[in-house]
């Protein structure tokens, strides 16, 4: 695979570049599979430009394919990129703390849901493996 070609247009949040195209703002990436493959953004709607070298501001031809979303959750899952655990943004708990939880005999108590600052449902996905899944 070739080197990535990376848009010279100011990054989003997400590190993708945005163009005008006709009055329509669009990802300039999916805007360079049109192109590269004589299509138009309308029939390429309800699909996602995917891009195989995981960098956004690409719009390489060659690092793109187009497909659904599903797709796009798999590759991500996939190639690691989704933040789990105590490494997710969020997380208030670390794996030592969920263990415990699952552990405790009354994992429902008052106590834990002020020593840990979450509620009896949190604790309850916890338990039942709804969240922590992998812990």
């Amino acid at each position: 695979m070739s080197g990535c070609i990376i848009h010279p247009n100011a990054p989003t949040a997400g590190g993708y570049r945005r163009v005008r195209v006709g009055g329509r703002r669009t990802a300039a990436h999916r805007l360079a599979y049109c192109e590269a493959h004589s299509l138009s953004l309308d029939e390429i709607d309800g699909f996602v430009v995917r891009h195989r070298c995981d960098n956004p501001g690409c719009v390489n031809p060659d690092h793109l394919e187009l497909g659904t979303q599903a797709d796009n959750v798999r590759d991500r899952d996939e190639r690691g990129r989704t933040s789990r655990g105590a490494s997710h943004y969020s997380a208030k708990l670390t794996e030592v703390d969920v263990l415990a939880i699952r552990s405790d005999s009354c994992p429902y108590s008052l106590e834990n849901q002020k020593k840990y600052g979450i509620s009896d449902s949190a604790i309850w996905r916890i338990v039942s493996r709804r969240t922590w899944k992998n812990t």
